[in-house]
């Protein structure tokens, strides 16, 4: 039987509108094929015959197909957050994820086809045949890679921090929640004050992107052995053997935050800029994020290290993914659509600037498709 509900899945009917679900009830089929005028609701799925890879028609009207050993999704309607509530596989020969607009959400383009059926293979490729037992359509997804490789935009999906002031060498980070293989985490790692003589490696599997130290409040460049406040920004591309949690390295003795998010999507080449507080007049609480020229589907990140902690506020436009603080030092990592062209956006770093006043490096990022 088919791995759904038989009593939702009903024919669309020739010549009644296609939103219409009531009729005949279909013959049974296998667990891993659709048939002409069979209709996948939100929440039902296809498997395939060994197992190892289902089409799923998710609760936010996104269709796609997944390899069960890692959750990793290989192919995507991109049909998410749409009124889409059906797959449709009509007598026409199209395939189409549908709601209750004119235009369908996705479709195959296969119309005026002769389609009999729609399988889900072992290897992971989703086919429509026709009546002939000839191949019309695929996804391509023969023991498909990772989600990263079949996406148009860099989506944030989740973040996890952590802090530690000991006289080990190492920390321990959580891997962020809901990584597919292929995303691409990015971690920062800042130590200080007074102690800012940052790892220059995380550890096994992390590259390094950048890293700043400086000496003092006034410091507007990077060094390589500042001795107060340092940031570092590694990445590597999670991959379904990585552990639930990574060990990192740390500064002995001194406290050490990190944050790690993860991005779906990402390139390698995403461009990175840094920017400084003074250290004196009205930027000794101040710091900037640095505006990018639009990229369509990227994002914009902006990660900031900060001694001497205060209350922050959030940047107009940007959304505050995680924040760190101990008792003398911060990190937060803010993100926003890189889709359009921005400007530099200047926002306090200091929620009391009466006291305390320290400095801040932050950097700017902007991670393209």
């Amino acid at each position: 039987m088919l791995n759904v509900k038989s009593n939702i899945l009903r024919p669309v009917l020739v010549g009644v509108c296609i939103a219409c679900t009531a009729g005949v009830m279909l013959s049974a089929s296998a667990a891993d094929t659709l048939v002409v005028n069979q209709v996948m609701k939100r929440s039902q799925h296809l498997e395939s015959a060994n197992g190892e890879y289902r089409l799923e028609f998710q609760p936010d009207g996104n269709v796609v197909i997944r390899r069960k050993s890692d959750q990793a999704v290989t192919w995507s309607s991109k049909s998410e957050n749409s009124s889409a509530d059906r797959l449709v596989l009509g007598p026409n020969g199209n395939l189409s994820v549908r709601g209750w607009g004119r235009s369908p959400a996705w479709e195959s383009g296969t119309r005026n086809s002769r389609v009999s059926r729609m399988t889900l293979q072992n290897d992971g490729n989703l086919v429509m045949f026709d009546t002939m037992n000839e191949q019309i359509w695929e996804t391509g997804t023969q023991k498909a890679g990772d989600v990263s490789a079949l996406a148009t935009n860099v989506t944030f999906v989740s973040a996890s921090s952590a802090f530690l002031k000991s006289s080990t060498s190492t920390m321990s980070i959580a891997r962020p929640t809901s990584v597919s293989a292929g995303d691409v985490l990015y971690l920062a790692v800042v130590v200080g004050p007074n102690g800012g003589l940052v790892p220059t490696s995380a550890g096994s599997g992390w590259t390094l992107i950048k890293r700043c130290t400086v000496n003092t409040n006034t410091d507007t460049t990077c060094s390589t052995n500042g001795d107060d406040l340092g940031i570092a920004l590694y990445k590597r591309t999670a991959a379904a053997s990585d552990p639930a949690n990574f060990t990192i390295n740390k500064a002995p003795n001194y406290t050490t935050l990190a944050a790690i998010i993860a991005m779906r999507g990402a390139a390698s080449n995403s461009a990175v800029s840094t920017f400084f507080d003074n250290g004196s007049g009205t930027l000794e609480f101040k710091t900037t994020c640095k505006g990018f020229t639009g990229t369509a589907g990227s994002q914009n990140v902006c990660i900031m290290a900060h001694d001497d902690s205060q209350p922050f506020l959030t940047p107009t436009n940007w959304t505050r993914r995680r924040q760190v603080f101990s008792d003398d030092s911060g990190l937060l990592i803010f993100t926003r659509s890189g889709a359009t062209t921005v400007g530099d956006t200047t926002f306090n770093y200091d929620g009391d600037a009466s006291t305390d006043l320290g400095n801040a490096i932050n950097f700017s990022i902007q991670i393209r498709p």
